[in-house]
């Protein structure tokens, strides 16, 4: 609950990350006006639903469905013919004067809202305002999340969701309802609806069976849990489901340039216009769903060897391993860089945070260290949400990217926050008078914004100097490569 007193500064600080956020994830978000990485397909998939074309991908709907609406409906494209993009997976040629304000403007404005969900999460765990600002830092001044979510990608969308459903968890452990399982759900089912490893967030109804058990009414605290996790689950299928009811209602036409493998009956229910009826959603949505795994068998493996390799390891992105180079461009001697590099204070950071929070856990578990429940049972959830999701990367055999890394990475920041406050607990509580605990909170927030800013030339597309590269070549592990 917040305190009265508490109440005004908890929404300053609100206000206050939404205008860092505003400068560090939105201001010019459509720059550079030259398109990179997946951007080529994602806006490819986007006009399709405007020209109303069927097609398959290996990501569910809601995030290109999401792009489509934001060009469709402010339109800075209505004067340039873009029906090539629906004849194509992949656009080569960008029309002369493409703007890209409108195809990035969801990941962007998600990801901008997402630092105040951060913030409220951290300060539902704390109810510190001012140490929950301090620590919003680890989103709002991570170079990654902020180059990768200024796009016409998937991502900041989803993390968006993914937030929203911590925030739902946080908030359950004071009240738990069937409502409050409901938007649980409906988090979940959009973040899953995006990217399908969202998935890993049903691990939160397994923990929030700890705040319904009661000792002394064990059964009873059985079947709230099993009912209010029926009910999260039957939300996440409504919400996917509907979903995917607008993707394939919106392809009213075959494609021109391939048939995505489409059955005899998916071509038949197009040319009779029954996109849109219900009798063929689920065998459609089966359909759609068979062709992502078919398509995920397809795509190679990670060749360390292979020139130009752009995947890593899992193993290897808590180091920042392997940077990826989206584009560049000469400038007056100079080279432009966008590069998918880190905030390395911050990764580390988090790293070393994750390691020492599964100490915790184990010590608590094995040795039975005395935490109390409020705090271990969050750190315990993180901790197995990271090692979880570390594990399925594991399994796979295609070639993943260092952004696949950003569930787990925003796991770590959780669990390194609740691992702070529990070390630190006392001087937490006086925050302001312990002076040299505060100075020392602050000296580390500077140096996370410090490393932003130095890193940040990768981050906005900014000119650099061959020597101003290799300054920013920390370790070789990282892959940074100077354009000569």
């Amino acid at each position: 609950m917040y305190v009265t007193v508490e109440k005004p500064l908890v929404w300053f600080y609100a206000f206050l990350v939404l205008v860092i956020a505003y400068t560090t994830y939105f201001h010019n978000y459509s720059k550079p006006d030259k398109v990179f990485w997946d951007e080529n397909y994602h806006i490819a998939s986007a006009q399709k639903y405007i020209d109303g074309v069927m097609y398959k991908e290996p990501h569910p709907p809601l995030g290109k469905l999401l792009i489509a609406l934001s060009e469709a409906v402010l339109s800075p494209n209505k004067d340039i013919n873009t029906s090539s993009f629906s004849s194509t997976d992949y656009i080569k040629v960008f029309p002369e004067g493409y703007s890209f304000s409108a195809v990035r403007l969801p990941s962007t404005l998600f990801a901008m809202l997402s630092a105040l969900v951060f913030y409220l999460i951290l300060y539902s765990f704390s109810a510190n305002s001012h140490i929950s600002f301090l620590f919003s830092s680890m989103y709002l001044f991570e170079n990654a999340l902020i180059v990768h979510s200024r796009s016409a990608m998937l991502e900041g969308i989803q993390i968006f969701f993914v937030l929203m459903a911590i925030l739902s968890f946080s908030k359950m452990r004071n009240t738990l309802s069937h409502k409050s399982y409901a938007w649980l759900g409906i988090w979940i089912g959009l973040g899953v609806a995006v990217k399908l490893n969202a998935l890993i967030m049903i691990l939160l109804l397994a923990f929030l069976f700890f705040y319904e058990y009661k000792e002394s009414d064990k059964l009873a605290s059985l079947k709230r849990w099993f009912s209010g996790s029926l009910i999260t689950v039957s939300a996440m299928i409504v919400v996917f489901i509907s979903v995917f009811y607008v993707h394939i209602s919106l392809g009213k036409s075959m494609a021109t340039h391939k048939d995505y493998e489409a059955s005899q009956m998916y071509k038949d229910v197009i040319r009779e216009k029954k996109s849109s009826n219900i009798k063929y959603l689920i065998p459609l949505i089966v359909e759609n769903l068979a062709f992502t795994a078919n398509y995920s068998k397809n795509v190679p493996k990670y060749d360390p060897c292979k020139v130009g390799e752009n995947g890593s390891l899992f193993s290897t992105w808590p180091f920042l391993n392997k940077s990826i180079n989206f584009r560049w461009e000469k400038d007056d001697g100079k080279v432009k860089y966008l590069y998918l590099m880190g905030n390395p204070i911050i990764w580390f950071g988090v790293f070393i945070g994750i390691l020492l929070s599964f100490v915790l856990v184990v010590a608590k578990i094995i040795f039975g260290l005395s935490v109390e429940k409020e705090t271990f049972i969050p750190i315990a959830l993180f901790v197995t949400l990271y090692l979880s999701y570390m594990i399925v990367m594991f399994k796979i055999e295609r070639v993943m990217y260092l952004y696949h890394y950003f569930l787990p990475l925003i796991f770590a920041m959780f669990a390194s926050f609740l691992l702070f406050m529990y070390l630190f607990k006392n001087q937490v509580d006086n925050f302001g008078k312990n002076r040299v605990f505060t100075l020392a909170i602050i000296a580390l927030v500077a140096q996370i914004v410090y490393v932003y800013y130095f890193f940040s030339p990768f981050t906005y597309y900014e000119s650099l100097s061959t020597q101003d590269f290799h300054m920013r070549e920390w370790f070789g592990f990282w892959k940074l490569k100077p354009i000569l």
